[in-house]
């Protein structure tokens, strides 16, 4: 069997999910024309991802001879206590951008604070010994789109990179604003295990900032602005999202699965002006 090694390909992927956006422009979603109109602060949580939705993303590559990626790519599934987000399921020489995302339509969601948190983990540890499940990253991100004015993404996202044959393995990265637009870059590190890890982020659309810690560990990240296609509605949504990309395939025909488990989560909105401990 071929072993996956990093290539001039991969290091093309990378930039290319620097210019795609943070992996949340959805393929195939319907963006409803009309906003709905729910007001005011909200508190939701779950025990798992019940109730989110799931979408195929721009992380997405086709090896020669493969079918595009689709849904029959990836998958969601729920066990009450924990879901299980799932990438390239039929193990092609594909790569595969699962999304799963909680969505709140309103008109409100740009002037509210949000605090958000989400339990996840590695069911399977990345090493170029596994060939079942492997890993290229996973994502969590939270953004505010702004259809009706200014036609951008506000919001903040990280991505942990867990291919185990590329250099940065282990590294944890920000959707950061550049000259040029958002791109992934480098704001610390966490080994791939398979334990339990939690992040929580309190964010406040226009403010320029967003706090977020990982096991408690804090990262002050910037606000970015992301310019999205031009079928994005001219709706004001909120979306919670968690993501997973599945190993770059390179020349091979058949590569490891991807999957990734997430619980605990919790997405509040209240009308704060400000971040704590001094950030505004």
């Amino acid at each position: 069997m071929t072993t996956i090694t990093p290539s001039s390909l991969s290091r093309r992927y990378a930039l290319r999910m620097a210019a795609a956006g943070a992996g949340v422009a959805l393929v195939g979603s319907a963006w409803p024309t009309n906003a709905a109109l729910a007001a005011a602060p909200s508190n939701e949580s779950g025990a798992d991802l019940a109730g989110w939705d799931l979408a195929v993303g721009d992380g997405i590559w086709t090896g020669p001879g493969q079918s595009p990626v689709g849904q029959a790519d990836i998958a969601l599934t729920h066990a009450g206590t924990v879901s299980e987000l799932a990438a390239n399921v039929q193990r092609r020489g594909v790569m595969a951008h699962a999304i799963a995302f909680r969505r709140y339509f309103d008109l409100h969601r740009l002037s509210l604070r949000h605090t958000a948190e989400l339990e996840f983990r590695l069911p399977d540890l990345p090493a170029t010994s596994n060939w079942e499940y492997n890993a290229q990253t996973l994502e969590i991100g939270l953004f505010v789109w702004d259809g009706p004015d200014t036609r951008l993404d506000h919001g903040m996202a990280i991505q942990w990179v867990l291919n185990p044959w590329v250099p940065e393995f282990g590294e944890i990265r920000a959707w950061s604003m550049t000259e040029p637009g958002p791109v992934w870059l480098p704001v610390g590190s966490l080994a791939p295990d398979t334990a339990w890890h939690r992040l929580f982020v309190d964010y406040k659309p226009g403010s320029g900032l967003a706090r977020l810690e990982v096991d408690g560990r804090r990262i002050d990240v910037a606000e970015t602005l992301t310019p999205k296609a031009a079928h994005w509605g001219t709706t004001i949504d909120a979306r919670l999202q968690a993501e997973i990309v599945s190993v770059w395939p390179g020349s091979n025909q058949s590569v490891p699965a991807h999957r990734a488990e997430f619980r605990n989560w919790a997405w509040r909105t209240t009308p704060g002006r400000s971040l704590p401990d001094g950030m505004v």
